[in-house]
């Protein structure tokens, strides 16, 4: 398994811009083939009570989904996901268990 160390934004929300025309008229099926469309193969789609989530594949995804206007013929606003996007640190179990042993010596 390939790890990437470029890091750039993965989760986006995309919004129906006008409340009289909604994104969420659309089904998943339809989001994910004008998605395809408009930028490529994309690793997720689905839906959130605000709109929908998308999961960008490159960072040149990133870049193209950052710059939606219209999606399907309805007018978008795109935003990063702000908590999907974040990663407050990892710990591995062998580096738990070198602490406590330290700690009991």
């Amino acid at each position: 398994m390939k790890i990437s160390t470029q890091h750039f934004e993965r989760w986006f929300k995309i919004q129906g811009a006008n409340n009289d025309a909604p994104l969420l008229k659309l089904s998943l099926f339809d989001i994910e083939k004008a998605l395809e469309y408009s930028i490529g193969t994309i690793n997720a789609v689905g839906r959130i009570h605000s709109g929908e989530l998308v999961e960008a594949a490159s960072a040149a995804q990133t870049h193209s989904i950052c710059k939606l206007t219209s999606l399907a013929n309805f007018a978008v606003t795109v935003s990063a996901y702000r908590t999907l996007n974040t990663c407050e640190g990892v710990y591995n179990s062998y580096n738990v268990v070198n602490i406590f042993f330290m700690v009991a010596i």
